[in-house]
């Protein structure tokens, strides 16, 4: 997997896929969130894995990607800090 950072926006382009996916960084609400999508990026976990280990559907960590929306349970927020730092 390749991917490209410019203008704020992460484009990935998977070779055995072909698919070529966007994401505008910029309309991320939150910090953590952020981060968590550009370590997922880097690490090549897809959109599907981060979403179970994060413990969420994967619509709502797609809402949380697209900027639509942030983690509201500490609980959440608190797990997605721990997967941060593993991942760093």
């Amino acid at each position: 997997m390749q991917f490209f950072l410019a203008y704020g926006i992460i484009t990935m382009e998977r070779g055995d896929m072909g698919k070529r996916i966007e994401i505008d960084i910029s309309k991320i609400k939150d910090d953590r969130i952020k981060r968590l999508v550009t370590l997922a990026i880097k690490h090549d976990i897809s959109p599907t894995s981060m979403a179970h280990f994060i413990g969420v559907s994967y619509a709502t960590y797609n809402r949380f990607q697209q900027g639509r929306t942030v983690p509201q349970s500490e609980n959440t927020r608190a797990v997605i800090d721990n997967i941060i730092k593993k991942l760093k």
